[in-house]
């Protein structure tokens, strides 16, 4: 990485996995420091610098290697701050992050990247945050169930969407791996909507959420330079 400061800058180190990183978080570092996404997985661990920054309406504030850690996924904000507990930074001071995927993770996750066993509606739909893969809010077009009679039958409901009673729309609709409860009919998911795992509550565009494991970096194509 380059940077014009030395090791005597350095307060203190703390080791970090890149293991529940976002495909977002390490592109985005990479831009910064001149990397390429397979560089965080390599045996050579990688060296970032973390420093704080002046409080803003009470709020703590990091920055990462010269990236706002605003900008980055709730997970790696939450793991840093829990590095930082036991020594917290100062204004002004500055922590060497040690990244190596070999580094046993400093918090439990509730799932992991590895562990997306949906095979149906959610079928490689994982949360880039946290790893969860079983319920989602989706933006969705069709018709909201409580918009129809819950009597109403099959055809009574191709019926009255024949007649304009009832028409589509954009919504937000609660889905597990079978389908969801809240839309009447057909539905599809909208495809520049968004979507928010239940999980870590972690919200974003839905093609965010058909994610690639960090650590499956070899088919990423993107070069990356400052």
């Amino acid at each position: 990485m380059k940077s014009s400061l030395t090791t005597a800058d350095i307060s203190f180190s703390r080791l970090i996995s890149p293991s529940h990183w976002t495909r977002n978080d390490i592109e985005t570092l990479c831009k910064k420091n001149n990397l390429t996404p397979s560089d965080f997985f390599k045996e050579t661990p990688v060296f970032l610098q973390c420093k704080r920054l002046p409080n803003i309406n009470d709020n703590e504030s990091y920055m990462l290697s010269d990236v706002d850690c605003a900008t980055l996924s709730p997970a790696l904000r939450e793991c840093i701050m829990v590095l930082t507990e036991k020594a917290p930074l100062t204004v002004n001071s500055i922590m060497q992050l040690i990244v190596s995927p070999h580094v046993k993770l400093h918090q439990e996750l509730p799932a992991t990247f590895s562990e997306n066993k949906s095979q149906n509606v959610l079928c490689d739909i994982q949360c880039p945050c946290c790893g969860e893969s079983e319920s989602f809010l989706i933006d969705t077009v069709g018709i909201p169930a409580g918009d129809i009679d819950p009597m109403m039958s099959q055809s009574g409901l191709m019926r009255a969407i024949a007649n304009g009673d009832v028409s589509s729309s954009i919504f937000s609709a609660e889905y597990d791996d079978n389908g969801t409860e809240d839309v009447a009919g057909d539905s599809e998911f909208h495809e520049d909507g968004d979507a928010t795992c239940l999980c870590c509550q972690h919200e974003g565009k839905l093609a965010e959420f058909y994610t690639t494991h960090p650590q499956d970096v070899s088919s990423w194509t993107t070069k990356n330079q400052i």
